[in-house]
């Protein structure tokens, strides 16, 4: 009698997590929804390398597309216009005052002036749905503790690092003024759902577009760190009498 052979599992992997002072009440909804791309490596924070470098590099890919969200999102497009206009007798200066100036100012760190979106200034938490394509045997895309610590090199180039979590050469350029980034810290983020699957693109055709990176950090280049992930953000008002306030809603 011949024996079938065990055929390996084919289906995405999907793993959900709640934080628990959120499981038990509905929060009302921003009217705000959108999605996040990174492609290029992920590498796993050890205990030995905190990534800072390859975190700050992330984090400028994601401050491109929140620069943008910023500039034609109607609840966010009119924050950035002026709304005081200072002037000193005595210095004869005169300074011009934007609702977004002021919350960047709020968060400096480095010599970077940060605009989270989800802070609890505007009183906004959120949720994440994460799409995470990677090479690999169907059913076997990552194992647990890898994506655990992936997630946390992720979600920390998501939030403002601290002092001591910038490169020591990092410096904003033109184009950072101020940098936007998604939260102020992971404490906001409601729940998080992860679905793994693979990367079908081939390596050949992946070229440098799928992969490209500033950073030159060991492991960059191995086939298996890099990723494609789609991150769809689901904004929740947590405090209204902020939200409604500073969003003139």
């Amino acid at each position: 009698m011949q024996v079938a052979q065990e055929q390996p599992v084919c289906l995405p992997n999907v793993e959900w997590w709640e934080k628990r002072e959120f499981a038990e009440i509905e929060l009302p909804e921003f009217p705000m929804e959108f999605r996040l791309i990174y492609q290029g490596p992920l590498l796993a924070v050890t205990d030995r390398d905190a990534r800072i470098a390859h975190k700050h590099e992330i984090r400028k890919k994601i401050h491109r597309q929140l620069k943008e969200l910023w500039k034609t999102h109607y609840a966010l497009q009119h924050l950035p216009d002026v709304t005081q206009h200072l002037y000193d007798d005595k210095t004869k200066t005169e300074w011009h005052w934007s609702r977004l100036d002021e919350l960047s100012k709020a968060y400096t760190r480095g010599g970077f002036c940060f605009a989270p979106l989800i802070c609890r200034y505007y009183g906004l938490v959120c949720s994440l749905e994460i799409l995470y394509l990677r090479k690999g045997i169907p059913g076997k895309v990552i194992r647990g503790g890898d994506l655990d610590n992936c997630m946390k090199t992720l979600l920390d180039a998501l939030r403002i690092p601290g002092e001591k979590e910038l490169p020591s050469d990092a410096k904003p350029n033109d184009s950072e003024h101020p940098f936007f980034c998604l939260m102020e810290d992971d404490a906001l983020v409601t729940q998080i759902k992860i679905t793994t699957d693979r990367l079908l693109v081939p390596q050949d055709e992946s070229g440098d577009e799928l992969v490209e990176t500033a950073e030159g950090e060991a492991g960059c280049n191995h086939p298996d760190n890099k990723v494609y992930l789609v991150i769809d953000v689901r904004t929740l008002v947590a405090d209204p009498t902020r939200t409604y306030v500073e969003f003139s809603l």
